[in-house]
């Protein structure tokens, strides 16, 4: 005999209300997690599961933002590395020295110090000024824009996170 979805769901969410009425605070934890997963899963949009999931454990895990922001911070600054020149081109910002890329190791923590600089005021910035980007660099503009929208996000995680506590 096969159990309906609607049996299924109508079981998880007893289950949830007995363990919260009895104060089972983790066990609640576990199964409400397991119980998001089952709905992402059946769902149109089942391989999305893995962006509320590791995101922030569907919520129960808020403290990874600054754990993401860390690794994005990261990821666009070793990118920017890389390009800083011209992405400064695209997007100027006034006062990021622009470093040759040389094997001497004192250029090399200068250029990455400015790669952080950079992507940080990127990253963080609450207002772009649209009319300072040169879209006629197509493949500068989506980086840019990618890294000022995921910093948008990861700003507002954050918030999320400093007004719950």
């Amino acid at each position: 005999m096969k159990i309906s979805r609607d049996e299924i769901e109508g079981m998880y969410e007893a289950l949830l209300n007995n363990f919260k009425s009895r104060g089972q605070l983790e066990s609640y934890k576990l199964l409400d997690i397991e119980y998001q997963e089952y709905k992402w899963k059946n769902s149109r949009f089942a391989p999305l599961v893995i962006f509320p999931k590791h995101w922030w454990n569907f919520g129960y895990d808020r403290e990874r933002i600054f754990y993401w922001i860390a690794a994005f911070l990261l990821l666009f600054t070793v990118i920017t590395f890389f390009s800083l020149s011209y992405l400064n081109s695209v997007y100027p910002i006034e006062r990021v020295e622009i470093t040759p890329l040389e094997r001497n190791p004192k250029k090399i923590i200068e250029r990455l110090w400015f790669s952080f600089i950079y992507t940080s005021i990127i990253f963080f910035l609450l207002t772009l000024k649209v009319d300072k980007i040169d879209y006629k660099k197509y493949v500068g503009t989506f980086y840019i824009m990618l890294m000022y929208t995921i910093g948008i996000i990861c700003l507002a995680y954050m918030a999320n996170y400093i007004l719950q506590k």
